[in-house]
């Protein structure tokens, strides 16, 4: 039986959400939890400074599949401007929800 429940105007079907967690949840990993039912998946912890300066690295933890939206990521960093602009290229490209490790040094 599956439940249907929200975080914001976002359905979810099922109960478990992928925690981020990092060197584990990449792309391979998050199809699997889909696969198996997760209602959403989460990237890696990303460095808002790899975002910020288009690290290969960072943007390929942050690749999409569309069979595993919706998605939400996490930026860690102590640069304001750099969380920002990860967290708003997130949410125009294809990440419903932004989480943010607040003062991590990077």
């Amino acid at each position: 039986m599956k439940e249907t429940w929200a975080i914001g105007n976002v359905s979810l079907h099922g109960k478990a959400i992928l925690a981020p967690m990092a060197g584990v949840s990449d792309i391979a990993y998050r199809l699997l939890a889909k696969e198996h039912g997760a209602s959403m998946v989460c990237t890696e912890m990303v460095s808002a400074m790899g975002i910020k300066y288009k690290n290969e690295r960072t943007h390929e933890l942050l690749r999409m599949e569309e069979v595993e939206h919706p998605v939400s990521m996490q930026i860690f960093g102590s640069d304001p401007e750099a969380i920002a602009l990860g967290a708003k290229g997130g949410s125009r490209c294809w990440c419903r929800y932004c989480g943010y490790q607040h003062g991590v040094p990077c």
